[in-house]
């Protein structure tokens, strides 16, 4: 009897034991049944239905359903760790939201302009590291102190994403300050490698890159871009910098669409000071302002070797370029840039747009008081394409013989059509100038105040067409050497109603009024207003 005695205990609690390990097994299996978790510089004072940690690391950790929202009281939260390998203050390898801003007892409503949450990596490493397929919502966050130095990296190399590092997933940043982060290769502020990305109402300001995209580079896969879409909306990129593309902005090989954003005061070492994207078929650029911003090509824009991308209802003012394309440049590129404004911006050739090799769509834009230094004032082509409703005027050229004040178009042929090209000068004084030209027509068009209206010199055999001009204040209608046939030529005074201001509409009783040959296939003026036919 006795010898059975101890054995009794022993059994109980081994039972108790396994019965314990059960419920640690079932509490890891199925979850803790918290679906908020709080973060506050103490750790102390949560809303009482889940968990308060003092890291924001210690809450991820305890996250364990992709519905998760981890709420971050105001502060800033420091330090780094090391983590799979990498250096940073957070690593975040499972599906979550995180959303800072709140000022406790209010854990409902969060407010990050006022009650700033700061995740800051004082130097050390990166700030966020986002990985293995994650599906991360970051909100009302202040970013700051990261730097890549010495930091693994995969398809964007080493060194990058200073501030946020997103490999294999899915992230979207919304309302959060990336502010004063580096890295030594590419995406000072942002990089993300084969993800899908969104940026909403976010400031990314002074970042700083040795490589691309200065506030964020986001690369893609040649071979199938659109499995990486990256979408960015309401953002400001200001005075963000890279040695080399994008100073605020580098895009490779993916799915982009932007809407709505600034870029302000950018630079970029070599091309893109606002915007680089290459490899990018069917990028969108709509309502966006580019101002300020600086390369040695691309003042604000600079692409390659991407397709069908479009850019719209965009304002380019004031940006240079060293080279070509004060406000846009492009190679080897498929565009239509619309409804656009440029204005005041500088270049080497080409103070609005320097398009090379590319097919262009120029529809609706202002181009007034840009500035080049060699060629085209207003419009450097050695491209195709069609110039359809644009106003091209003001433009000026600072080298003494350089052609082209207005628009230079070289190699190429052109289309031209109801366009007004009004007072641009410096250099040879010409509102058009035609290079080499390759069957190039002119139709319907207002040329006036230039030294030489229209200027083709031969270089090949080629016949230009100009039909239904109206030719104003010109020295010369037209010179060079160029076979030129003009027909429904008209002369006399267009009248606009505001030209000092900018305003190069026609008045009451323009020479330019109910003129010109009927085109059925440009139906539209340079307002989107229906032309009578």
């Amino acid at each position: 009897m006795c010898s059975c005695h101890p054995s009794f205990p022993r059994a109980r609690w081994t039972i108790l034991g396994w019965l314990a390990a059960c419920a640690l097994a079932a509490s890891a299996a199925f979850g803790d049944a918290y679906t908020v978790y709080y973060v506050t510089p103490d750790g102390t004072g949560g809303g009482g239905d889940g968990p308060v940690f003092a890291s924001v690391q210690a809450a991820v950790d305890a996250a364990d359903e992709p519905s998760d929202v981890i709420k971050i009281a105001e502060g800033t939260y420091a330090g780094v760790s090391v983590r799979d390998g990498t250096t940073q203050t957070v690593h975040i390898a499972k599906t979550l939201t995180a959303q800072g801003g709140y000022q406790p007892p209010d854990w409902t409503t969060p407010h990050p302009a006022t009650h700033p949450t700061i995740l800051d990596a004082q130097g050390a490493g990166r700030v966020l590291v986002i990985t293995g397929g994650a599906g991360v919502v970051i909100a009302g966050i202040e970013i700051t102190g990261g730097d890549a130095t010495g930091a693994a990296g995969a398809y964007a190399g080493a060194d990058a994403g200073g501030g946020v590092f997103a490999n294999n997933a899915s992230l979207e940043l919304r309302d959060c300050v990336v502010r004063r982060n580096h890295a030594p290769g590419s995406g000072g502020g942002v990089c993300a490698e084969l993800s899908a990305l969104t940026l909403d109402g976010n400031i990314i300001t002074s970042n700083t890159a040795g490589r691309d995209g200065g506030g964020l580079f986001a690369y893609g896969w040649w071979q199938s871009p659109a499995s990486y879409p990256v979408v960015l909306r309401n953002n400001r990129f200001d005075e963000n910098h890279s040695s080399a593309y994008g100073g605020g902005v580098a895009l490779s090989a993916c799915a982009a669409s932007l809407e709505q954003n600034t870029f302000t005061s950018n630079h970029a070492g070599q091309y893109g000071g606002g915007l680089n994207f290459a490899s990018c078929n069917g990028l969108k650029l709509e309502d966006s302002q580019f101002q300020d911003n600086e390369a040695t090509n691309g003042g604000a824009v600079a692409c390659a070797h991407s397709q069908a991308a479009m850019i719209a209802r965009c304002e380019f003012l004031g940006n240079a370029a060293v080279i070509h394309g004060g406000g846009v440049y492009s190679s080897f590129c498929g565009m239509t840039v619309e409804d656009s404004h440029f204005e005041a911006n500088s270049a080497g050739d080409g103070g609005g747009m320097s398009l090379w090799w590319t097919t262009a769509g120029l529809r609706r834009n202002r181009i007034i008081a840009n500035q080049a230094l060699n060629a085209g004032g207003g419009v450097f082509l050695r491209s195709g394409g069609e110039l359809d409703n644009n106003v091209i005027a003001g433009n000026r050229l600072t080298a003494s013989t350089g052609p082209g004040a207005g628009v230079y178009i070289e190699n190429a042929p052109v289309t031209f059509r109801h366009n007004t090209v009004a007072g641009n000068s410096g250099g040879d004084g010409v509102g058009v100038d035609l290079r080499d030209d390759r069957g190039t027509s002119l139709i319907n068009n207002i040329i006036a105040g230039h030294a030489a209206g229209i200027r083709g010199v031969k270089r090949i055999s080629g016949q230009t067409l100009i039909d239904g001009v109206l030719w104003f204040g010109n020295t010369d209608n037209t010179s060079g050497t160029l076979d030129m046939t003009v027909t429904h030529e008209k002369t006399g005074d267009p009248l606009f109603v505001d030209a000092a201001g900018g305003d190069y509409h026609i008045g009451a009783g323009s020479a330019a009024e109910d003129a010109g040959v009927i085109l059925q296939e440009i139906d539209e003026d340079m307002d989107g207003d229906l032309r009578p036919m």
